[in-house]
């Protein structure tokens, strides 16, 4: 005889499915506003600037201050894919075509992008344009997926629109062509959404102990297996971004994980905040391939040169005593305008907030129950504008390894996501505030800001670009700071091989791909070999099957003595102990991460079909 199911699992099934129908059109309507917003912010770039030899008007590219090293990188790292190297490290054609590992000390993860788009177009061009948008795409995404667990719909839509016009977001694209960093505004909503998640979930046994009561949100989330799936979402986010772009990723860490590490201590969550740590080492485990080599190998290239170029603690805005360079720079200017914009923008919002939300006061008391996600975001945004200017400088001295993140004014970043995040918020108390002085105040506020960012993002990042010299390709551009340390500035053009004498034999090129390469030699006598190849650890050379020491030529190139006869010559770029301990470490790391993944699946899966039986 069939049992009746009781009208509450009932209603409860009803509403759950519910809730998921009104979900899927929510995140519909957001991934398509966010597609129509990205591209009218990102697309106008491709065709503002202009061939000067042509003239009149527009429908190029325009030139950017990374264009080039990128566009050559990328180009490099796509070669080395399709040769068969996961995670390609030389880079063949730079320097002359004597190569450097520019890629072994230069963040890839941009570059798999790149390279999935070359894969699906075969036209650099329009890799260079589906890489902008969709990097600007997804970051908006991101940041409606963090918003969206703290405020509704409609908020949440309005701090994603915001964050993607930002001025500063959009002058990495328009000015300064930082493809490496601009992903960094996708993986700052997604470190911020896990670690926050995980942070609650990590507290709920003490919560629990101290009485406080539990929804039914509270409690699905908070099913076996769920506090897991957090540490490897923030594990693989921030492994992510270490694999994007270390500065940034430093910076974010230092700004943002020092509060949110203060506010586990304050409340006594040693659990939620030893996961925490736990999840952040993890994705640097993640990201151990890249991050291992580049940091305890860097003493073999011109590492330096940045550092020297750019010394950190003279990019501060508004710092008119350095005088290491122009500070009326119209550049150095915008930046100067651009904080300024973004700190009023910050204190403005918090004074609205502050005045008019009694919610927003609420979250500011830091007790042990509130949500402290708003006083986070006003707590990160004032440190990090703080560190921006020269006043910070003291302090700045005393934080570790503060200088790789090259420039003060990258934290610009930083601040934009705090921005619109606020924006959000006054969006949401405009929608909930009971009294109607209250609603138009934080609704105005709101508005002002949104069309603040675009009227500044018009002004100072879009128009100055306007007609500006087309991007043209310069495979002779290379980056100095990623050479071997030993090799010159510059380097005189040299065929992939020769003998030291002229007349000493014939050379026969077989296959020269960037990591891998196969001659055959005839020597009428014993003689030096020397190839355009950059000497560095991590080249062996084998003739005819036998292992041969490398020595190095005067322009710090690959030597080698050959015997009289007729050989075979192959050179492999391998990896070091280093390289090799930092991938098995990578290696390692996805297997127990997706080991957690799916080990946690099936705890959800299990605990959610048990769930309905009962």
């Amino acid at each position: 005889m069939p049992q009746s199911v009781p009208s509450s699992h009932a209603g409860s099934k009803t509403n759950t499915l519910t809730r998921r129908t009104e979900s899927r059109r929510e995140w519909l309507a957001a991934l398509l506003l966010c597609l129509l917003v990205s591209a009218v912010a990102a697309l106008p770039f491709f065709y503002i600037g202009e061939d000067r030899a042509v003239g009149c008007c527009g429908g190029e590219v325009p030139i950017t201050h990374d264009a080039w090293m990128h566009f050559n990188q990328m180009q490099a790292f796509a070669c080395g894919l399709a040769a068969g190297r996961v995670y390609p490290r030389w880079d063949e054609a730079t320097y002359g075509g004597y190569g450097a590992p520019a890629l072994s000390f230069y963040p890839p993860g941009a570059y798999y992008l790149t390279s999935f788009w070359y894969l699906v177009t075969r036209d650099w061009q329009r890799v260079w344009l589906l890489t902008w948008w969709t990097m600007l795409f997804a970051s908006g995404l991101a940041l409606y997926a963090y918003a969206r667990e703290l405020l509704g719909h409609r908020a949440a839509l309005f701090a994603m629109t915001m964050y993607v016009v930002m001025p500063y977001h959009l002058l990495n694209q328009y000015q300064r062509g930082a493809l490496a960093e601009q992903l960094s505004f996708v993986w700052m909503p997604l470190c911020l959404l896990f670690a926050e998640r995980l942070g609650a979930q990590a507290a709920w046994p003490a919560d629990r102990a101290a009485g406080a009561a539990a929804t039914a949100a509270d409690a699905t989330a908070r099913r076996p297996g769920c506090l897991r799936s957090q540490v490897c979402g923030l594990a693989l986010c921030y492994g992510a971004f270490l694999f994007s772009h270390p500065p940034t990723a430093y910076q974010f860490t230092l700004v943002f994980g020092v509060f949110i590490a203060g506010l586990a201590l304050w409340r006594g969550q040693w659990r939620a905040l030893a996961l925490l740590a736990a999840a952040l080492l993890f994705g640097a485990m993640l990201a151990g391939a890249y991050f291992i080599p580049a940091f305890l190998e860097q003493a073999l290239i011109h590492a330096n040169d940045i550092s020297e170029t750019w010394p950190y603690h003279t990019t501060y805005v508004f710092d008119f005593q350095q005088t290491r360079f122009n500070h009326f720079d119209p550049f150095t200017v915008r930046l100067d305008f651009l904080w300024a914009c973004n700190a009023v923008a910050l204190l403005l919002a918090a004074r609205v907030l502050f005045r008019w939300s009694p919610a927003f006061r609420q979250s500011l008391r830091l007790t042990k129950q509130n949500d402290a996600a708003n006083a986070l975001w006003l707590a990160a945004g004032v440190f990090a504008s703080f560190l921006m200017t020269r006043y910070s400088a003291p302090l700045g001295r005393l934080i570790p390894k503060l200088e790789i993140g090259v420039f003060a004014w990258r934290m610009l970043g930083l601040t934009s996501l705090v921005v619109a995040l606020l924006a959000g918020l006054c969006a949401q108390a405009a929608l909930q505030e009971a009294g109607k002085a209250q609603r138009l105040a934080l609704a105005a506020v709101a508005w002002l800001l949104l069309v603040g960012a675009l009227g500044v993002s018009f002004w100072k990042v879009v128009w100055p670009v306007v007609r500006s010299e087309a991007f043209r390709a310069n495979p002779a551009h290379y980056n100095f700071a990623t050479l071997p340390v030993q090799v010159p500035r510059d380097a005189p053009p040299m065929p992939e091989a020769q003998f030291a004498n002229a007349g000493a034999g014939e050379i026969e090129v077989f296959v020269w791909q960037p990591e891998f390469r196969r001659l055959r030699v005839r020597a009428n006598r014993a003689e030096q070999l020397q190839l355009r190849t950059s000497d560095f650890p991590g080249w062996t050379a084998w003739l005819d099957g036998c292992a041969v020491p490398i020595t190095r030529g005067p322009l710090g190139n690959i030597t080698l003595v050959v015997p009289a006869g007729t050989h075979e010559l192959v050179l492999d770029f391998r990896a070091t102990p280093i390289r090799r301990a930092a991938n098995w470490l990578t290696l390692a790391s996805c297997g127990a991460w997706l080991a957690l993944v799916i080990h946690s699946f099936k705890q959800r899966s299990v605990h959610g079909t048990v769930g309905q039986t009962v």
